[in-house]
């Protein structure tokens, strides 16, 4: 099983990354004077001596090149756990468009998400956005929310750090839990469902 948090609207959502990670090859990795990984080590592959212009039966491995071998690198390295919003994918959503929020929480990170969410807003198509945490079961019927979602509502005015930290505390026990943020102050009726328990 794994906890499955991701956004969700009727509108398409942005992709961001604000841990500032670069795809870099041996090469540019050099070139920048990056310093190579302490693990990384040339890798030797087996090549038939028939392969080699001059033949060694000795030594049938060779060095591989690495010119197109590429490093996930983060030039900050604390950034590593910051806010990503990537598209996925989840056949149990009212929504067409899902994208997955991935992080390790903080304050700072809340207020991140906040802003993007914020950004969304901007658009006058946009009328609501949801966050969703799950638990994935596995197997065929992964996707499957067998319990009914604690469910909370709030007007993106309102929206604070403090309503993602409650959407972010959630444990194998609890039940999914959705957040919607809605452009406008949500009804009376559905004030009296803002609880997460």
């Amino acid at each position: 099983m794994s906890c499955f948090k991701y956004i969700c609207s009727d509108k398409p959502l942005a992709a961001l990354d604000l841990t500032g990670a670069e795809h870099l090859t041996m090469d540019e990795m050099e070139a920048r004077g990056i310093p190579m990984p302490s693990w990384y080590c040339p890798i030797k592959t087996w090549k038939p001596p028939s392969e080699y212009s001059e033949p060694n039966p000795n030594d049938p491995f060779v060095f591989t090149s690495t010119s197109d071998k590429t490093i996930l690198y983060y030039p900050e390295p604390d950034n590593m756990n910051n806010l990503q919003i990537a598209e996925s994918w989840n056949p149990a959503s009212s929504k067409p468009h899902i994208a997955e929020i991935l992080w390790h929480y903080s304050e700072g990170q809340a207020r991140e998400l906040i802003r993007y969410i914020q950004e969304h807003f901007e658009s006058e198509d946009v009328c609501e956005i949801e966050l969703w945490s799950c638990w994935l079961q596995g197997g065929p019927n992964e996707w499957e929310i067998l319990q009914a979602p604690n469910t909370k509502q709030i007007c993106i005015a309102d929206l604070t750090v403090d309503d993602i930290a409650d959407f972010e505390q959630y444990h194998l026990d609890d039940r999914p839990r959705r957040l919607i943020v809605t452009r406008v102050a949500p009804t009376l009726d559905a004030s009296r469902q803002n609880r997460l328990s």
